[in-house]
């Protein structure tokens, strides 16, 4: 993630730094280090974060990193 923390919404960033309590002494949410935080908390927890202005990609990443649940997911979405 290339994002400056001012690019980043203060909302996104609590909710991703949240997993960790020593970010919630980063206030305001948009500092460099609450960023750092929050990018190592995804790295850590989550295997896919996608958003919804480009729900297309985050689908496709899906369908191939987890076939079983999300195999077709995106012929599904646009169909409806």
């Amino acid at each position: 993630m290339s994002a400056s923390p001012s690019a980043v919404p203060d909302s996104a960033l609590h909710k991703l730094c949240n997993k960790n309590i020593i970010c919630n002494n980063f206030r305001p949410f948009n500092t460099v280090g609450a960023l750092q935080r929050a990018k190592k908390s995804v790295e850590r927890h989550y295997a896919v974060v996608g958003v919804l202005e480009d729900l297309n990609s985050t689908l496709t990443v899906l369908e191939n990193y987890i076939p079983l649940f999300f195999r077709g997911a995106t012929q599904v979405y646009w169909g409806m």
